[in-house]
């Protein structure tokens, strides 16, 4: 749904873009017709066109308003598919109210009134549980890589200071 209006959105935008193109070259057409008698026609950035040049450029105002013509249709398209997905959302949105209704009725006629919403909240439950598991096990690993930094440490110094103590030891039992 949000990307058929964000498509809509963007079609009314090229819609407007090319209306004011359009505009522009329907403003610049009547100009060219004006002076195509004297078969030179000057733009408004300066440029002359002569001859053959005016026939190319009515072309491509022609071919303009065909793109804005496809654009429109599209346009209409697009608000008439959008109308129709509206009304199917607002179906099922009934249809999932009712459905529920019908679930809790079903419930009450068993006796197990809340039975839906409790599974419901232990899924969620389920979920949150899995997401802390997940931190926990990162926690830990952490935790690991830790211990393991500080054993290496503790290996390291033992080894710097086992030469030491052998030495002291050694005189102490000379004495």
């Amino acid at each position: 749904m949000k990307v058929i209006s964000e498509a809509v959105e963007e079609r009314k935008l090229d819609v407007k873009s090319s209306r004011d193109k359009v505009a522009r070259l329907e403003k610049q057409t009547n100009s060219v017709r004006e002076d195509h008698v004297t078969r030179e026609v000057e733009m408004p950035d300066g440029k002359v066109l002569r001859g053959h040049e005016i026939a190319l450029y009515l072309k491509d105002c022609k071919d303009i308003f065909k793109v804005e013509e496809e654009k429109q249709r599209e346009m209409s398209f697009l608000t008439e598919e959008n109308s129709g997905l509206d009304k199917t959302i607002a179906t099922l949105n009934e249809r999932h109210e009712n459905l529920d209704d019908q679930l809790r009725k079903e419930e009450e006629k068993a006796g197990v009134n809340g039975y839906h919403d409790a599974q419901e909240q232990l899924k969620r439950v389920e979920k949150d549980s899995g997401e802390v598991n997940k931190v926990k096990g990162e926690t830990l690993q952490e935790i690991s890589e830790i211990v393991s930094e500080m054993t290496e440490i503790l290996k390291n110094e033992r080894e710097k200071l086992h030469p030491m103590v052998r030495a002291n030891y050694e005189t102490l039992m000379y004495f």
